[in-house]
């Protein structure tokens, strides 16, 4: 039997597009430290304005601009919690620290989205960003995140023979799951240009227990130039 009626899944189905618009925007809030709903007063209606324009419209200038630099969106995202309050200046770190690409244009856009996102969070009596905003976003966007390539290589390890690529898998999965035990720290990273090492993920990884020095390279056959874990991201 039908567990939906058919004009309960229609009408669910009609709403979705809306309801996941409303639910992205409000969860990119959070992650730029600013609270979930669209007014900063809920319920008032009132938005933080100044010259660069609204807090309503950080999303979608901050979206563009990860965007249209091609920036590493979790390396940005954790970024942002670490800015200084010269926008100009934090500009410059954060699209070296995310890997983006650089013009005059690019770094004004993010100066832009800065000065007004400071403007909304209302910096401190000495024109620093709260504290608790860097808090607040270091809580919402993860220090270490697990890409989807990673696993496939450990699916490959597997696959080597019955004993070692068992015993590598176990290793290796070892590995991560330590370093993903605490995804949201609240540990502060310095915002520097990042270039990712693909041999950090093996750490830890014994590719020749018992047959030698270990140098660190995962053995014939196994690809790994594409796994990487930068300073923040994995």
């Amino acid at each position: 039997g039908e567990w939906l009626s058919g004009n309960v899944a229609e009408r669910t189905l009609s709403e979705f597009d809306a309801r996941y618009t409303e639910c992205f925007e409000a969860r990119m809030r959070l992650r730029l430290g600013l609270p979930a709903a669209t007014s900063l007063g809920e319920g008032s209606g009132r938005e933080e304005c100044d010259a660069d324009g609204c807090s309503g419209g950080l999303v979608a200038r901050w979206l563009q601009w990860l965007e249209l630099s091609r920036a590493d969106f979790l390396r940005a995202s954790r970024g942002l919690a670490e800015v200084g309050a010269d926008a100009e200046a934090a500009a410059g770190f954060l699209a070296e620290h995310a890997g983006a690409r650089r013009s005059r244009e690019l770094d004004e856009q993010l100066a832009s989205v800065l000065r007004s996102l400071r403007q909304a969070v209302l910096p401190d009596a000495f024109g620093n960003w709260p504290s608790s905003w860097r808090m607040a976003v270091r809580l919402a966007v993860p220090a270490v995140v697990l890409r989807s390539h990673v696993l496939r290589e450990a699916g490959k390890l597997a696959e080597l023979d019955d004993s070692q690529g068992r015993r590598l898998a176990g290793e290796f999965l070892t590995a991560l799951a330590d370093t993903l035990r605490e995804p949201f720290n609240r540990t502060p990273q310095a915002l520097l240009a990042v270039e990712d090492d693909p041999r950090l993920v093996w750490q830890g990884v014994q590719w020749r227990r018992g047959l030698g020095e270990d140098d660190g390279t995962p053995p014939v056959g196994v690809r790994h130039d594409g796994m990487a874990r930068g300073t923040s991201v994995m």
